[in-house]
């Protein structure tokens, strides 16, 4: 799980991240009834990290179900990609399983995005077991 959070956090260096970043346990939230100041993202387990993407238009296949995670960083380049404009210069992966690629370093560059980010997931998931059971 640890690995897990870490990789979350390495997710935010590009310039931009926070100053201080806090798991709070699974559920809970900060707040400071002085400030009002609040924050709550429902901690770092699987269910608060997850957000359904739903595609939709031309070069998009359709009717189609994808348990494959994701990032943030894919959606420019897989819009690009069904729009028929080569994605140069970006952080993410095609989404192939949603815009059919021919390119194998495209195909090549999701499946080390889905071997790399499964595991996150899988513990994220083992987390919330972990912290439900508790």
């Amino acid at each position: 799980v640890q690995k897990a959070e870490q990789y979350l956090l390495n997710t935010l260096l590009n310039g931009h991240e926070p100053n201080v970043v806090v798991f709070y346990k699974e559920g809970s939230t900060g707040s400071d009834p002085n400030t009002h100041w609040k924050a709550d993202h429902g901690g770092a387990g699987w269910q608060s990290q997850h957000i359904p993407l739903i595609l939709s238009g031309a070069g998009v296949r359709s009717g189609l179900k994808i348990d494959q995670p994701a990032q943030m960083d894919d959606i420019a380049p897989t819009v690009l990609a069904a729009m028929g404009v080569r994605a140069t210069g970006m952080e993410g992966q095609v989404l192939t399983e949603a815009v059919p690629s021919s390119n194998a370093k495209v195909n090549s560059g999701r499946q080390a995005e889905i071997n790399q980010v499964t595991p996150v997931v899988s513990a994220l998931n083992r987390q919330e077991t972990y912290s439900a059971s508790n």
